[in-house]
């Protein structure tokens, strides 16, 4: 029942019609109405205001401050796990060539050997945290290896002398001051 009284309803609509008078008034009354009422141009920086924005906007600045403050920790500090497990992680999705990652972890060998360095300066190098800096310290210079060989391996033997010189001169750097 109700489906006929639509389609009627639509039938009829279809027989009115405005006629030249009426069409005229309603331009010069649609016309009126928006310049009175203009629409605002959004402005590019308006999602600035957005709540939306300002909770990404705090977010990103915690974290960032967080992730900095890790770059100075040390093994056993509260902030150590976002250092090797974030930032060294997102530093080393950067590294694209195999020349790139090399470098990379044997920067991070270096590291290793930097914080066991830190620790025995302030009398903190215990067999716990010794432990761990060792095994990441080696973990480190199997991941140099495997680069140095797929520099080997794609004829980039300069490239690979190269980062196996930089990576012995840490060593011999840090093993002056370990021992």
């Amino acid at each position: 029942m109700e489906s006929n009284n639509l389609e009627k309803f639509i039938k009829e609509s279809h027989q009115v019609h405005l006629d030249q008078d009426e069409k005229k008034q309603l331009r010069h009354f649609l016309f009126a109405y928006t310049e009175k009422n203009p629409i605002a141009p959004k402005r590019w920086y308006a999602f600035l205001a957005s709540p939306v924005f300002a909770a990404v906007l705090v977010m990103v600045l915690g974290f960032s401050s967080v992730s900095y403050a890790a770059e100075k920790s040390l093994p056993g500090d509260r902030l150590y796990p976002v250092k090797t497990k974030f930032n060294e992680t997102a530093r080393r999705a950067v590294a694209i060539t195999p020349e790139q990652r090399a470098n990379w972890e044997s920067k991070l060998a270096s590291r290793r050997l930097d914080e066991a360095e830190k620790l025995a300066v302030k009398k903190k190098l215990n067999p716990e945290n010794r432990k761990e800096i060792r095994e990441k310290f080696e973990k480190r210079i199997e991941k140099v290896q495997i680069q140095i060989n797929k520099l080997e391996s794609e004829g980039k033997t300069m490239q690979a002398e190269i980062v196996k010189e930089k990576l012995e001169q840490n060593l011999e750097k840090h093993e002056e001051k370990l021992i």
